[in-house]
């Protein structure tokens, strides 16, 4: 109410009918330090809204200044709501959420407010707010939140004794289990726990699913994904070639992160200190950042195996691995230029990407050292069988042959070498999926 957004002031003296005193008009930093003076020369624990609710730069100073004795609560700057919520977290603008569930509309997305505000490590303090009635809603709220903070006035009018005299009925019926919370209002359970996933994979994703069902005590997640999308189901990778949606394969996305609090990171960890307890990662834009944990849940997966053969380890175009969405999407890209494709293995990958290969309208052939398909899961019958069957979709089969090198020729792939036989000879093919 006093920020001049025209002059970018802070007036302390704007309800003077005859106007400001000298000095009483200050820029962000020069009320940052009036602040700083005043907690210097007064035990203030608490101070709420200290600047317009739009100037992200103060708070995120005042809050680095002073955030480590001091709560700094946000209610015009978050209005209880998770998207300015999440938004504070990222600029470290404050460190306490003034919940008011009238003034976001639902007790669904103040909970989640809420509970994004703990998961930060953030104070949450319940406030009733202009137009109360007697209702004692949030006495119960407070305690059931486990707040250790409420803000409703002083006791001096009804609707504001019916919320204290809740608060006594709930203390007196939860009997010795009831706890005051004390000098840890801020935090009356404790400092949440710091949990980071490394891999955003099937087994990444039902660990996050464990840990958010059977946590017993404040936890805060976050994950780092190497690859750009969300945990998703790569047993029906191959269906990507058919509807090309990543969302379609996801198990989850970025909302459903946002809405269990999840702190999700899209880039690669690149070192572990295990003293300090940091993981350094770089994130797929190049920025270079840290995070800090209590447990570290490694989920990252194996590699593929690619055999060591000549050629297959260049980086010339048409050689694809089969494992990943951006796998997928670079087999259908090299696709457009090449009607030709060799698939190395003819285990269950192997075949999958054959057919995929195949729907794009592209020969396909299957290279296979073992004397027929599927080796691990299938006799040779049943192998015999399959290779008849896959053959009649009018993939070319070759089992028993070796790959022996793959053939590039200014910077692309044109053949694969194998031994087949007894004899050597060259598949013309344009693709190598391996």
């Amino acid at each position: 109410e006093f920020y001049d957004g025209k002059t970018k002031l802070y007036d302390l003296d704007s309800k003077n009918p005859n106007g400001s005193a000298p000095g009483m008009k200050k820029t962000a930093t020069e009320l940052i330090a009036y602040y700083k003076e005043w907690l210097t020369k007064y035990p203030l624990a608490s101070i709420e809204d200290p600047f317009d609710q739009d100037d992200w730069e103060a708070y995120s100073q005042f809050l680095a200044d002073v955030g480590q004795k001091t709560q700094v609560v946000g209610d015009d700057l978050l209005v209880t709501n998770p998207t300015r919520v999440k938004k504070a977290t990222a600029a470290k603008a404050c460190n306490a959420l003034l919940l008011k569930v009238n003034q976001i509309g639902s007790v669904t997305e103040a909970i989640q407010a809420a509970n994004m505000s703990f998961m930060a490590g953030w104070g949450v303090m319940v406030s009733h707010r202009s137009g109360e009635t007697e209702d004692v809603f949030i006495a119960d709220l407070a305690v059931g939140l486990a707040a250790g903070q409420i803000k409703t006035g002083a006791p001096c009018r009804s609707e504001r004794l019916a919320k204290y005299n809740q608060l006594i009925r709930i203390e007196e019926e939860l009997g010795s289990l009831a706890t005051y919370a004390g000098l840890q209002f801020r935090q009356p359970l404790g400092a949440p726990k710091k949990v980071v996933v490394v891999g955003w994979g099937p087994v990444g994703h039902c660990a996050i699913e464990e840990l958010l069902e059977k946590a017993k005590e404040p936890t805060t997640i976050t994950i780092l994904c190497d690859e750009p999308y969300a945990a998703y189901n790569r047993v029906k990778l191959t269906s990507f070639f058919q509807h090309r949606s990543p969302e379609k394969l996801a198990f989850a996305g970025e909302l459903w992160c946002q809405e269990k609090n999840i702190n999700l990171i899209f880039g690669a960890a690149e070192s572990i200190d295990k003293g300090a307890k940091v993981v350094k990662y770089k994130t797929r834009k190049g920025e270079s950042g840290s995070v800090t944990y209590d447990s570290l849940i490694l989920t990252t997966g194996s590699k593929p195996f690619v055999p060591p053969l000549p050629g297959l380890d260049s980086k010339a175009a048409g050689i694809c691995l089969y494992r990943t969405i951006d796998d997928c999407v670079a087999i259908i890209e090299r696709a457009k230029a090449t009607k030709k494709a060799a698939v190395i293995g003819g285990g269950l990958l192997g075949l999958e990407a054959a057919k995929a290969l195949y729907d794009l309208g592209m020969e396909a052939h299957i290279v296979e050292r073992s004397p027929h398909l599927m080796p691990v899961q299938v006799d040779t019958v049943g192998g015999a069988l399959l290779k008849t069957k896959v053959e009649a979709l009018g993939i070319k089969v070759h089992v028993g042959c070796n790959p022996i090198e793959v053939v590039v020729s200014n910077g692309e792939v044109t053949g694969l070498k194998v031994s087949e036989n007894g004899s050597e000879s060259i598949l013309e093919v344009g693709l190598v999926c391996v």
